[in-house]
C-alpha cells in the first residue's frame, strides 16, 4: 500500500484515471463523504467525525480491500475527484463495484469513465491491497 504522497495514475484514460488509495488523502476523502447524499448510501444515519475516518482508513491500508483514489485529468494535472473500490467475490467469481466522487467532480462524466475503466480491467488485475499487477 503506497501511502506516501504519489498523484501517478496507474489506469487511465484523457479525463480520468485510477491511482493510490493515499492516507494523506483523508481529509478530502473524509468531505467527500460528508456529503448529504453519501451517508444514505452508505447506510449512515450521522456524520462520521475525521478522527474516526483517520482511524477507519488505517484499518482499510492495512486489510485487504482494494481501493483507488480517482483522479479527474481534464485539468492537465491529475488531481484526487472520489474513491473506487472494486468488491471482488473469488468464491462465485464475480464482483461490485462502489465510485465515490466528490460533489465538485459529479456531473462531467467522470463516474462512466471510471465504470468504463473498472469493467475494462481483469480482476486478475486487483492485487493486495489497491495494488495493480504490472
Amino acid at each position: 500500500m503506497n501511502t506516501a504522497p504519489d498523484p501517478t495514475p496507474w489506469l487511465n484514460t484523457d479525463t480520468c484515471a485510477l491511482g493510490p488509495y493515499r492516507a494523506d488523502l483523508v481529509e478530502p476523502y473524509w468531505r467527500w463523504e460528508q456529503d448529504p447524499a453519501l451517508p444514505v448510501g452508505y447506510g449512515r444515519q450521522h456524520p462520521e467525525p475525521l478522527e474516526a475516518r483517520t482511524e477507519g482508513m488505517a484499518h482499510q491500508l492495512r486489510g485487504d480491500s482494494i481501493r483507488f483514489t480517482v483522479y479527474d485529468l481534464t485539468t492537465g494535472d491529475p488531481v484526487p475527484a472520489g474513491v473506487a473500490t472494486p468488491l471482488p467475490d473469488s468464491s462465485v467469481r464475480t464482483a461490485e463495484y462502489v465510485v465515490m466522487l466528490a460533489p465538485e467532480a459529479r456531473g462531467r462524466g467522470l463516474g462512466a469513465v471510471c465504470d468504463e475503466i473498472l469493467m475494462d480491467t481483469p480482476a486478475s488485475e486487483f492485487t493486495g491491497p489497491s495494488a495493480i499487477r504490472a
